[in-house]
């Protein structure tokens, strides 16, 4: 009996032995069927996920020039267009700021040989020259407030060649000297607020420079900056002029431009003439007496002949107004007319002499 039981017993665990192994097989089928049918689902999701990726990239880092390979790299390169941004953003608003705060600069040059600006017209300004000194090239720059704030300070800083030298410095209306610091190739004046020199809103202010070279007949080119707290750096755009001759410059000077023209004796005789023409010049603005004025114009005929029909009659006119005048020394209003003559001898020697 109890062998038969312990066989029966044997046969029940093979039996769910059995059992245990065909559940185990069928689970593994079921989950082999389950993985079979989900894989194209699994797939269309993967390639669903990648195109949505390649849409992201292509929408929102190309803009930016970006390609990122790892999340820190990411990070960093938005990090740094940020930056970009921001510092166009900066660059945006200060634009922004000067055009709120502008100045218009306007400059010309006096041309002594013209009796007049090279170009333009400015006929306040040409009345103050003259009633300071027509006899020198001049550097006018005007400076018109467009805000509605008052600039009280402000600086120029001009730029220019070495053989160019600024001899002075006037603002329209004001008689005091103005702070200036002079170097090669440099001038700059610094108007303090202390000195109560404003540029006001809606207004205007014009600056005169005067101008000496040692080289006649040249070109030069002068640029410079305007400073100030509200506008910050404002270019003065660069104004060429052609530095023909006045009457301070060396007879030297001449002289060498001359024999580009005329020969060594030639020069050295119109040299010497140049140098009457600014003695006569200089004698105008002093009491001179009537007979050094009738010396030295006969001085001056004497070098001159034969070179110019212009200035010889020139000269003649003068040499007999002063030969009408009998007087020891000139009066006021013939001190005036000596001073016309001197003038118009500067500008026709120069023009007959130099210009061609």
């Amino acid at each position: 009996m109890r062998g038969q039981c312990r066989r029966k017993r044997r046969k029940a665990e093979d039996a769910l032995l059995r059992l245990g192994r065909y559940e185990k097989r069928i689970k593994h089928s079921g989950v082999f069927l389950f993985s079979l049918l989900s894989a194209p689902f699994i797939i269309c999701f993967w390639v669903i996920s990648q195109c949505f990726r390649g849409v992201l990239k292509i929408l929102y880092y190309k803009p930016y020039g970006i390609n990122p390979k790892n999340k820190a790299r990411l990070e960093f390169e938005v990090a740094r267009n940020s930056k970009k941004m921001g510092e166009e953003k900066i660059k945006e608003v200060r634009s922004t700021v000067v055009e709120q705060y502008s100045i218009s600069i306007e400059r010309a040059i006096y041309d002594p040989c013209k009796r007049d600006f090279v170009e333009g017209s400015f006929p306040r300004m040409k009345e103050w020259l003259k009633r300071y000194d027509t006899d020198a090239y001049w550097l006018v720059i005007s400076l018109q407030n467009d805000m509605d704030t008052t600039i009280e300070e402000w600086d120029i800083d001009l730029e220019f060649s070495s053989a160019l030298k600024i001899k002075e410095v006037k603002i329209e209306g004001i008689e005091r000297e103005i702070p200036c610091e002079m170097h090669l190739k440099s001038f700059k004046i610094a108007v303090p607020k202390e000195y109560g020199i404003v540029i006001p809103k809606g207004g205007a202010q014009q600056v005169y420079f005067k101008l000496r070279a040692e080289k006649p007949k040249t070109q030069y080119k002068i640029r410079g900056v305007f400073k100030s707290e509200i506008t910050g750096d404002v270019p003065i755009r660069p104004k060429e002029f052609m530095y023909l001759c006045d009457a301070d410059v060396s007879p030297v000077a001449v002289k060498a431009e001359l024999k580009k023209t005329f020969s060594e004796k030639e020069a050295a005789r119109l040299a010497l003439s140049f140098k009457t023409v600014q003695e006569l010049d200089r004698m105008s603005n002093h009491d001179a007496k009537t007979e050094e004025y009738s010396d030295k114009i006969l001085t001056l005929k004497n070098y001159t002949e034969g070179f110019s029909e212009k200035f010889t009659t020139q000269v003649n006119d003068f040499s007999r107004f002063m030969e009408q005048e009998q007087m020891r020394y000139l009066d006021d209003e013939y001190k005036r007319k000596v001073r016309r003559f001197c003038t118009n001898l500067v500008d026709v020697w120069i023009s007959e002499f130099l210009k061609g």
